[in-house]
């Protein structure tokens, strides 16, 4: 092969292979063409930032007084711990506030024990109820019930047991 045939099958390399990167270098031009809008864009937020930043730093103006809106309903004095009242009775404690003309009662049921003395028998005992009975405490566990205590119903709980007698030494 001679020397111009040879440079002949460069130039058609050449220009074969700039044929097939034209639609590259044309891309290529516009992505580097958007990035410098966005860069552009870029600088304009950077500046619109600034600007946000010293308007809000700024003290507020106060604008012009608004219209006054209709006037409402009269509200209900509270009530407070100078209008309570509490009572106790058995294990129920009441609280009751009186203020004005408005008088408001609530009731709790308190769940704590009650000696209620010797087991008698045919009495009614409520749920927490405490008795002795055979030299034991027992502690009622249904809300009513006139079974004795050592008889094993489940109504009542053995809560302390009956020591042994003891002999005292002088």
């Amino acid at each position: 092969m001679t020397e111009i045939e040879r440079a002949e099958i460069a130039d058609a390399v050449i220009t074969c292979v700039e044929i097939a990167l034209m639609p590259v270098c044309t891309k290529l031009a516009e992505t580097i063409a958007r990035m410098e809008e966005h860069r552009d864009r870029l600088r304009d937020v950077d500046t619109l930032r600034a600007r946000v930043a010293a308007v809000e730093a700024r003290p507020a103006v106060p604008g012009p007084p608004g219209v006054d809106g209709a006037p409402g309903r009269d509200g209900l004095d509270g009530i407070g711990f100078e209008d309570l009242d509490v009572a106790i009775e058995g294990r129920t404690l009441t609280l009751r506030f009186v203020g004005g003309a408005r008088d408001r009662s609530f009731s709790v049921d308190l769940p704590v024990p009650r000696y209620c003395g010797v087991f008698t028998e045919g009495a009614t005992y409520t749920l927490g109820d405490v008795v002795t009975c055979g030299g034991s405490a027992w502690i009622a566990r249904a809300d009513t019930t006139i079974a004795r205590p050592m008889d094993g119903s489940p109504a009542w709980q053995l809560m302390v047991k009956r020591g042994a007698d003891g002999r005292h030494k002088a």
